[in-house]
């Protein structure tokens, strides 16, 4: 079984591997998304090499993050980021969609909201938005969401985190949409 991501148009799919298409490397990717984007009007140019920079950055670093697939989104003037982890159901037995999603995460500031979410196929999987302290003497908080799906062996868990709350809040509803794309075939 594949998993597939059928993503709405504010987010865009980062290439997995270098060289890709046409482009060579992740800067000339980055470069050339960037132009494309503030040709179409959806970025201003007054944001394109703040933006281009953090496209190089998550494309570049995805691996390093453990993602399958990363995608951005770009909306008043803010980047997104959501990374997608594709992994065995036998590594997870023990655990529910749930936990594994990150409802019984220790570092969580409060309860996790844990929320019943459908793909479009009608799958249906786990939300869970937790508030996490990073216990590294900065008082820092970061908002955390997980998707997590499953359909035989298969478990795909998409997520997100800001340290920008009032950020983190604007993306819920387009992290919503991309996390029902998320099909199994």
């Amino acid at each position: 079984m594949s998993v597939f991501v059928t993503h709405p148009d504010a987010w865009i799919g980062i290439p997995s591997e270098w060289p890709f298409d046409r482009w060579p490397t992740v800067a000339a990717w980055a470069d050339d998304l960037i132009a494309e984007l503030v040709a179409q009007g959806r970025l201003s140019s007054a944001d394109a090499a703040a933006h281009a920079e953090t496209a190089r950055l998550v494309a570049s670093t995805r691996a390093e993050r453990g993602a399958s697939r990363s995608f951005l989104a770009f909306a008043g003037g803010d980047a997104y980021l959501a990374d997608l982890v594709l992994e065995a159901r036998s590594e997870f037995d023990v655990r529910d969609l749930a936990a594994l999603a990150g409802a019984t995460d220790p570092t969580s500031i409060e309860n996790p909201i844990v929320e019943s979410i459908h793909n479009a196929d009608g799958v249906e999987g786990v939300r869970v938005t937790r508030y996490l302290d990073l216990d590294d003497g900065t008082s820092a908080v970061v908002a955390r969401t997980d998707y997590v799906f499953a359909v035989g062996s298969e478990v795909a868990r998409l997520y997100t985190a800001s340290y920008d709350l009032v950020v983190f809040e604007r993306m819920r509803q387009l992290l919503d949409d991309l996390a029902r794309t998320v099909t199994f075939r």
